[in-house]
């Protein structure tokens, strides 16, 4: 960067205090400028290069990268084991979802949150922080509902962090939410009635556009194997502990596989390959988007 007569690099100004050293390298990223610019590539490709020793030290290392192809961990088998899981693993980034997170820190007791959350789920599926009990289908449809909910309030450009309407701070409500609000709001704003069921629906036809559209980039109908992975520290963290012990959020491989079983089969995906199948896309409006993928050779059979 030419300042007055001098020339200054990002290491010079940063020690200097001058906060030009952001523009610095800014620039070089966006005009990819020498071997700084690869900060702008992503995790993923910045380590392509790496040899596998160093790939792997920053994968599994203090980064946590939650992904082998790039994104960090945000609230994931710590919150709910399972749960969390496979909401990290089926978006393209850090999918910045909160749902599980806040209820399981909203400050009730575990025993009032269990009975407010499986009576909205309709089954066995909460389980007490850093105790991991084996994944059931009931797990899968919170998973299924953390991910829908998260989705219906980006599409409202609401905070999904202050949203969580499953609770409520008042004794007289036996601490239960009004899971309407959405739908008040939405309704108040737009002049026509929704109910919680349609706001979900299209909440869910825009996560099923989503894996449809990771199928057709990627270009392979592989998303367990080539996408919907996660990186070795998940399972090996805590080395004392075995999964399923009280005291840590470890994962169990197998149990992963099964919770993938579990979860494509709630989405209404291909068990085998996690592909979104005809039916479900044609559910949710999207038969144009089947005829594509099909085209493509991406549609299970």
């Amino acid at each position: 960067t030419n300042r007055g007569n001098a020339v200054y690099h990002a290491k010079d100004l940063m020690e200097k205090g001058d906060p030009m050293f952001i523009k610095d390298i800014m620039e070089r990223i966006a005009y990819k400028k020498g071997e700084l610019s690869h900060l702008g590539d992503g995790a993923y490709y910045l380590t392509k290069d790496w040899t596998e020793e160093n790939r792997q030290k920053y994968m599994n290392g203090f980064n946590l990268i939650w992904s082998p192809l790039g994104w960090a961990r945000h609230h994931g088998n710590d919150h709910q084991s399972q749960v969390g899981a496979l909401a990290n693993s089926v978006f393209n980034r850090d999918p910045m979802i909160h749902t599980v997170r806040d209820m399981e820190l909203n400050g009730l007791p575990y025993e009032i949150q269990k009975d407010i959350i499986e009576e909205l789920i309709g089954g066995e599926c909460w389980d007490k922080r850093k105790c991991m009990t084996p994944m059931n289908p009931y797990k899968a449809k919170l998973a299924r509902y953390t991910i829908i909910k998260s989705k219906l309030h980006d599409m409202l450009a609401i905070c999904n962090w202050t949203w969580g309407n499953a609770f409520s701070p008042l004794k007289e409500r036996n601490y239960k939410g009004d899971m309407t609000l959405e739908a008040q709001y939405m309704s108040a704003i737009m002049g026509e009635e929704y109910t919680e069921e349609s706001l979900d629906f299209y909440a869910e036809r825009v996560f099923q556009l989503h894996r449809a559209l990771t199928v057709k980039e990627m270009g392979t109908m592989d998303m367990r194997n080539e996408h919907d992975k996660i990186n070795d520290w998940v399972y090996d963290h805590d080395p004392d502990f075995k999964p399923f012990d009280e005291g840590t959020y470890k994962l169990d491989r197998d149990d992963m596989k099964l919770a993938f079983d579990m979860f494509y089969e709630e989405m209404g995906w291909d068990v085998a390959t996690g592909a979104p199948t005809r039916k479900t896309l044609e559910h949710y409006g999207l038969g144009y988007v089947a005829d594509d993928l099909e085209k493509l050779g991406l549609l299970p059979g």
